[in-house]
């Protein structure tokens, strides 16, 4: 890829921040070129693309994560420290997909965007209470966040980074859904969409990327035993693989957890919040 001559997996491995650049470039292109050639159904094949461009990138640091892992002893948290850098990568190019389809499903013309993003957009917003905390809501929220963890770190594990795909299509829902509902609340109080975006982002934020990270936790372990499994002979390095995989699976669901119940807080008790998605459904 030319942007990766720009910026070798190298390099974005020691400035993972870099990510987000080829998040929102490979995603903006993958929009443009999925309207060309599949103008019915862009969507899923913008989505599908820009995974695509992304994993060269991200497989390269996944190796070399799984390198780290072979050679240096973590031990309880101490694997945070080695695989820092890639967790941070698979972050910030979330964050660069997110903001494209945000920005985008945000300022398009409401008939446009629901064209762009029409599979996108069958998922909703979902249901708002003033409960201090529902019990039901967690159980919800918790189940279904935990099976697209378990889908990322089995695919990472099986097809190498195709858990990027899961990650890929996360962001761009969240980025679509949160861009629309800022657009119809601002439609329906005549004030800037973009003020709205920013105000719905703060808002789901804490929760957004706490179950981002149990995602990308779950494929960096799936695709460091992926790896660590074909490439590894030795017994010793073959267990600090494993070692570091269990933990960061650990993790991840310490994630869903601590996500699902900021979520739940939030939709219950987040006044401002319940308010957007009351104007965004008139």
């Amino acid at each position: 890829m030319v942007l990766e001559k720009i910026y070798p997996s190298g390099w974005l491995e020691n400035r993972p921040w870099s990510a987000f650049v080829l998040g929102f470039a490979y995603s903006v292109f993958g929009l443009f070129l999925a309207l060309f050639l599949f103008p019915q159904e862009p969507s899923m094949v913008a989505v599908a693309l820009t995974a695509i461009l992304l994993i060269p990138t991200i497989d390269a640091i996944v190796q070399r994560g799984e390198l780290n892992s072979a050679t240096k002893e973590s031990v309880g948290l101490g694997v945070l420290t080695v695989h820092r850098n890639m967790i941070l990568a698979y972050l910030f190019a979330f964050l660069g997909v997110f903001t494209t389809f945000a920005i985008f499903s945000t300022v398009l013309p409401t008939l446009a965007a629901g064209h762009l993003f029409s599979s996108l957009l069958s998922v909703r917003y979902g249901s708002v209470g003033q409960a201090t905390f529902s019990q039901g809501l967690f159980k919800s929220l918790f189940s279904n966040n935990l099976k697209v963890m378990v889908f990322c770190f089995v695919s990472a594990f099986i097809i190498g980074d195709s858990g990027l795909f899961i990650i890929t299509l996360n962001a761009s829902v969240w980025g679509t859904l949160f861009g629309d509902l800022a657009k119809n609340a601002a439609a329906s109080t005549g004030k800037a969409p973009l003020i709205y975006l920013g105000l719905v982002i703060i808002a789901v934020f804490p929760h957004m990327i706490t179950e981002a990270l149990a995602y990308f936790s779950a494929a960096a372990a799936g695709g460091l035993i992926s790896v660590g499994v074909e490439k590894e002979k030795s017994e010793e390095k073959r267990s600090r693989v494993m070692n570091a995989t269990l933990l960061l699976l650990a993790l991840a669901i310490g994630f869903v957890i601590l996500g699902a119940i900021i979520e739940t807080y939030m939709l219950n008790n987040n006044v401002l919040y319940q308010r957007i998605i009351q104007q965004g459904l008139r």
